[in-house]
């Protein structure tokens, strides 16, 4: 993997917005005698020609010192976020944007498997050797303008390799997000797992069990924006994460139904979205469950355990029962396609038409039929009758009223109904 080095490193820094506001900090902490450098994501992806999004400095100030050189270089106060860890944050831009700054320090011990329960300050090298992983833990000197590696983190990443800082399990019993932040890192990169890495994720994956799931959430999040997301949950099935996080879920696992899933994944790459991921998972579950012989009612088992918003939780709910309606029923598949969730729907109709779990042709024979019936509008065309029309027909009010429409609609879309006439003259027969 070539590195993107030809330019000097400030020049690729130079083009994100906040970039300004970095330098007028780091030549207020020199002006003081301290070190400053930028840490983390920022210096990898810049290495890697990928966009820099968020700026992390790290220095030799203490964070009373920091707060004092802030207010004076910025005129902003430091917001206090850990100042007891030696973190503080400089709101930038509208205030929602921010820079983290931070002491270099050591971690003492780790009590509750994700924060250390106290900090020393202390080197850059030290502060390096805490981090998780080998391409994270680079850090880039802003007079020299060069990169400062204390971990041989340039040769993973030339090499594509994610590798603990370090002894791997120690990193993993320290922060036991690591194990899964470890797969995101692997596919949002393209690069493998160092094998000590990831045989010391086998055998922790139990312990990823004490985060919240607020955190694991957030993470998969990440992972489905991801370029090689299939890659990552194949890791994920095959480190054994995937049983910790999405426990319910008793055949995706089995090499059969892996591959199936892992196969429509793949053509789902690119389009970053959680819940599209989950629903293609609920449905492979639901028909290896049927195919044994079983009744798999694991949705809501699963979604309970993320947190997720209750939008997304309709909308996976939405996908599932619109995949239904695309092998089951057109007419209501024709209606599902007709919302904003509808081009999802199509995508995840093409990825199950892959491993056939929908007739083969089926989505574009529906997606046909619905481009014809909505024409120039781009909608379906309104139906011909409506609830008040069959109040005064005498029909009570209450869910029957939507059986009947259901009804009649799905004929309109067939061509069996033509006009409100029609319409109405059938609704009396139902009656």
């Amino acid at each position: 993997m070539s590195l993107a080095t030809n330019a000097p490193l400030h020049e690729i820094f130079a083009q994100h917005p906040h970039w300004q506001q970095v330098q007028t900090v780091v030549r207020a902490l020199s002006a003081k005698g301290f070190t400053a450098y930028l840490a983390g994501g920022a210096v990898r992806d810049a290495l890697l020609g990928e966009p820099v999004h968020d700026f992390d400095i790290v220095t030799s100030a203490l964070p009373e010192d920091l707060e004092e050189i802030i207010k004076r270089a910025t005129g902003k106060h430091a917001l206090d976020i850990g100042k007891q860890f030696g973190i503080m944050m400089i709101p930038v831009g509208d205030g929602r944007e921010r820079i983290e700054m931070a002491t270099f320090r050591s971690d003492g011990a780790y009590v509750d498997g994700r924060h250390p329960q106290s900090v020393t300050f202390a080197s850059a090298e030290e502060d390096a050797k805490r981090r998780d992983f080998t391409v994270n833990a680079l850090f880039y000197d802003f007079q020299k303008d060069r990169v400062i590696d204390f971990v041989q983190g340039l040769k993973d990443l030339k090499g594509g390799i994610i590798r603990a800082v370090g002894e791997p399990r120690r990193r993993f019993q320290e922060d036991k997000l690591r194990l899964l932040r470890a797969v995101r890192f692997s596919a949002q990169l393209g690069f493998q797992i160092e094998p000590e890495t990831y045989r010391a994720i086998q055998a922790l994956a139990d312990e990823l069990r004490v985060v919240s799931r607020e955190r694991i959430t957030a993470e998969l999040v990440r992972l489905s924006q991801t370029r090689n997301v299939a890659s990552g949950f194949a890791a994920l099935i095959d480190t054994g994460l995937f049983r910790v996080i999405f426990e319910p879920l008793k055949f995706i696992e089995v090499e059969q139904y892996r591959n199936r899933f892992l196969r429509a994944l793949a053509r789902l790459s690119g389009i970053g979205s959680l819940e599209l991921i989950l629903s293609l998972m609920f449905i492979v579950e639901i028909e290896a469950a049927k195919s044994h012989g079983r009744i798999a009612q694991v949705t809501d088992k699963v979604l309970q355990s993320l947190s997720l918003s209750r939008a997304s939780y309709h909308y996976i709910h939405f996908l599932v029962n619109g995949a239904k309606s695309l092998r089951e029923d057109p007419e209501a598949a024709l209606m599902c396609l007709d919302t904003e969730e509808g081009p999802l729907l199509s995508e995840l109709g093409f990825a199950l038409e892959s491993i056939g779990l929908l007739p083969h042709h089926r989505v574009g024979q529906i997606l046909e039929q619905y481009l014809k019936l909505a024409g120039n509008l781009g909608r379906l065309p309104a139906p011909f009758v409506n609830g008040n029309d069959l109040k005064d027909l005498g029909v009570a009010a209450g869910p029957k009223i939507g059986e009947i429409l259901a009804v009649l609609y799905k004929k309109q879309l067939r061509g069996e109904i033509v006009d409100r006439g029609e319409a109405l003259q059938m609704a009396r027969q139902i009656l």
